[in-house]
């Protein structure tokens, strides 16, 4: 018996102590039944009119059914009598009168009442009565604006007693007064220890739901919440068979008196479950707007051209959107080839897919699968073995004897093994991480999961958590231009040469990298040359070509998307095969959120309030108070709050025209949707070539504050030379001649 109880005493204590909490909690709970007395009773009645409801109905679809087919052979008198139209035993109170007739008629005597002039008057000169009311809380909310001004403006200007050392350095500097000293021991002390506690409760609640839901059933069924939805199950049951019309009022009636029992509760709880109700809705708006404006940028990429350069002036955010319609692309593609999987599926449906899905899996595994062009060759392989001597074992199990062996879609008949080798391509597509190549880095975050069966992508760029960014990113793979080169290339023996065959390319400052012909004339720069150059590498031809090593059954999944300033920075034989896209505009940023204008003004209010005291109080002193402490945090908790919703829900329209690589003067406007949730979570760096500059700035060992100066308005010559200008340089030259 020792042992037993000592073991129990072991159970118990590896316990989380929480669950003991939560017992109390669900114990308490059940003790507010007494305040709900009516509850149990109501259920019942939920429970017998649902029961003779059903009944009525079985009865009466069996007698209907006799009329209809069998000229009333079977009728049956039942006698059973529907009770959902019986007022509840066990309910509250409301004012609402229980005939449909005598509701139409005080209805429409409201109405009436708003066409007297003198009940209007008289409504009128009641909400008037509220007027000294208004207008004293308004006047005390000034003068307690004004004392708190007045006493923060006369506290400002006080300046602590300051003791300097021999540096001339305040003593007493970033030092806590003896309040702000005590106000921070209880923090630590209660306030943190709290806060961390709750936050950690509601982690637990989130990992062990099924209290949460315990609680939350329990209050459904003290507000009637399971007796109203069992009664509307009755009704529906009867009036399927009855068709009866006025009883519709009858259940609103029921639905007042079931719902009487929220006024039960403090007003004040209604105040905080309305605002977080509110928060709530603004919130699912904010997403699904957020979700609208992406697919409308996913349908936009999906219509754009395989090659498309985005040109706008420098700042109007041209790389910005190159790198939003490039993870977008990658989606697309992605999706593309899950549907295309699908309908190849579909072809062959008792085909066993599975089973070549781990094929190919175990092909990639041991190295024979790298590639589109190496999967083909595993199909043909394994086509060549089954051909040697047919069975469904050698075709992945598939019995195609008895489920078929072609497929005839109308246009032309397609075997199985060729539809295996298009689903063979589209799954290696879907599932490799290889989605993005890019001179810049691009940081990307989508998750593949996978219990060993199908896998499926996560790619909801909205929702990540950035706490976790690091557990989850990934960056694009370098794009090596020798991929893109079928001539000369700069490094002869690569290893990455033609490894590339489908994905999204991103290319910045493209002209810069492939020059035009005007540029490359001025720089001297020749076909016949033993170095590779723009002229001789084949660039053009390959991406002309490209679309061809990554098309599977006529769909090439492969896009380039480029920026430039100009699209004139591109030589004419390239830039005919891009659409340009021309960035004429770009909005500020705004808010998904319902009546988030409120909020920003808000906001403002309070920032810009602070932003006075805040400087003011640290140019008059360098210690910390009580006061300060109260309002820097509460400016902080603000500016936290606000710049969380202005990140998670912001977005910029842009807007343009769109514009095909001839330049021909046809001009289509455009809009585009910049997500700040997509885009700005340390996608990449707008500085992406700063890495040149830093390796160029260190060999200098002047400061720019050590630069020289003007002596006065008016340059020297001699300044003027210091500038190294071409300008003075040509002065000079000039001087000199003249001598």
């Amino acid at each position: 018996m020792k042992i037993q109880t000592q073991k129990i005493k072991e159970y118990l204590l590896r316990i989380d102590y929480r669950h003991f909490l939560c017992v109390g909690l669900t114990i308490g709970t059940l003790f507010f039944w007494l305040y709900f007395p009516n509850a149990l009773g109501r259920l019942l009645e939920g429970f017998r009119d649902i029961g003779t409801s059903f009944a009525y109905f079985l009865m009466e679809t069996v007698n209907n059914t006799s009329k209809w087919f069998l000229g009333g052979l079977f009728h049956i008198d039942h006698g059973i009598v529907a009770t959902v139209n019986e007022l509840p035993q066990y309910s509250g109170t409301t004012s609402l009168p229980l005939e449909w007739e005598i509701f139409v008629e005080k209805w429409n005597a409201y109405w009436t009442a708003w066409a007297n002039w003198d009940n209007v008057r008289l409504y009128f000169l009641y909400i008037l009565l509220y007027t000294p009311m208004v207008a004293q809380i308004l006047t005390n909310v000034f003068v307690l604006i004004w004392l708190l001004r007045y006493w923060l403006k006369r506290w400002l200007k006080s300046q602590p007693d300051v003791e300097f050392d021999e540096h001339g350095k305040a003593v007493n500097a970033a030092q806590d007064s003896i309040k702000l000293q005590k106000f921070r021991e209880f923090t630590f002390k209660w306030y943190l220890p709290v806060k961390y506690w709750i936050k950690a409760f509601f982690g637990f609640l989130k990992l062990n739901d099924f209290w949460w839901k315990i609680w939350l059933g329990l209050w459904a069924f003290y507000f009637n919440g399971f007796a109203i939805a069992l009664e509307l199950i009755s009704f529906l049951l009867y009036w399927l068979s009855a068709f009866d019309f006025e009883g519709i009022y009858r259940q609103v009636y029921k639905l007042a008196l079931d719902l009487s029992t929220l006024l039960k509760v403090p007003s004040f709880t209604w105040i905080i479950l309305g605002v977080f109700a509110f928060l709530v809705i603004c919130k699912r708006t904010g997403d699904e707007r957020l979700e609208h404006w992406v697919n409308y940028d996913r349908g936009f990429g999906n219509t754009r051209s395989l090659f498309t350069i985005i040109c706008a002036t420098v700042g109007a955010g041209k790389t910005t959107t190159l790198v939003q319609m490039g993870l977008l692309d990658c989606l697309n593609h992605r999706d593309r080839a899950f549907e295309d999987m699908l309908k190849n599926d579909l072809k062959f449906p008792n085909f066993p897919w599975i089973n070549l899905e781990k094929s190919i899996q175990r092909a990639i595994e041991n190295g024979l699968i790298k590639n589109l062009k190496t999967t083909r060759d595993f199909i043909h392989k394994r086509y060549e073995y089954f051909e040697k001597n047919p069975s469904c074992r050698r075709c992945f199990g598939y019995d195609y004897q008895h489920y078929g062996y072609t497929y005839n879609d109308g246009l032309k008949v397609s075997n199985v093994w060729q539809v295996i080798e298009s689903y063979a391509q589209q799954y290696f597509i879907y599932i490799s991480k290889t989605c993005m190549l890019a001179n810049f880095g691009v940081r990307l975050d989508d998750i593949k999961k996978d219990l060993g069966h199908f896998p499926i992508w996560n790619s909801d760029l909205l929702n990540r958590n950035p706490e976790l960014m690091s557990a989850y990113s990934r960056h694009c793979k370098i794009l090596d231009f020798n991929a893109l080169r079928i001539g000369m290339k700069m490094v002869t023996n690569n290893d990455y040469v033609y490894n590339f065959e489908f994905g999204t390319i991103l290319i910045t400052e493209i002209g810069k990298e492939l020059m035009n012909d005007k540029e490359l004339r001025e720089m001297g720069i020749k076909f016949i040359a033993l170095d590779a150059n723009q002229r001789n590498d084949g660039t053009i031809n390959e991406i002309k070509l490209i679309r061809h090593s990554a098309t599977v059954d006529g769909f090439p999944y492969v896009v380039i998307r480029a920026d430039e300033q100009r699209p004139e920075s591109l030589g004419a034989n390239l830039r005919d095969l891009f659409e340009i896209v021309h960035i004429r505009e770009r909005s500020e940023r705004k808010c998904a959120l319902p009546c988030f204008a409120l909020v920003d003004l808000i906001y403002a209010a309070i920032f810009n309030k602070f932003a006075q005291v805040y400087y003011q109080y640290r140019f008059q002193r360098s210690d910390n108070t009580l006061v300060m402490h109260l309002l820097k945090s509460f400016t902080a908790w603000t500016e936290h709050t606000y710049m969380r919703a202005c990140n998670r829900y912001g977005y910029r329209v842009i807007k343009g025209e769109l514009e095909r690589g001839t330049q021909d003067g046809n001009l289509t406007e455009f809009k585009y949707y910049l997500i700040d949730k997509i885009i700005y979570a340390r996608r990449f760096a707008t500085d992406c070539y700063s890495g040149y500059f830093e390796e160029r700035i260190a060999e200098c060992t002047v400061g720019l504050d050590s630069l020289p100066e003007y002596k006065t308005e008016k340059a020297t010559f001699a300044e003027m030379q210091q500038q190294n200008s071409y300008m003075v340089k040509n002065l000079l030259e000039g001087i000199n001649k003249e001598k």
